[in-house]
């Protein structure tokens, strides 16, 4: 597992479900103020561009959180 500023990223065998040991996980949680309030993520096979979904993933986060601060 790696973290990454408020991203997590879990790849193949490090999943705890059966199912999920062929996939990977980049995953980001967002927050209305300072409280979480949701998790985002992408799911996808052990070969992703890891470096761009972390991206595209942290983006999306940053968006959702500053959409819930400014609601």
């Amino acid at each position: 597992m790696v973290k990454n500023e408020g991203i997590k990223v879990v790849i193949g065998e490090e999943n705890p479900q059966p199912g999920l040991k062929e996939l990977s996980i980049v995953s980001s949680m967002y927050k209305a103020g300072e409280k979480t309030v949701g998790l985002i993520g992408i799911v996808g096979p052990k070969s992703m561009e890891y470096s761009r979904m972390m991206a595209l993933v942290e983006y999306i986060s940053k968006v959702i959180t500053d959409l819930r601060i400014s609601q």
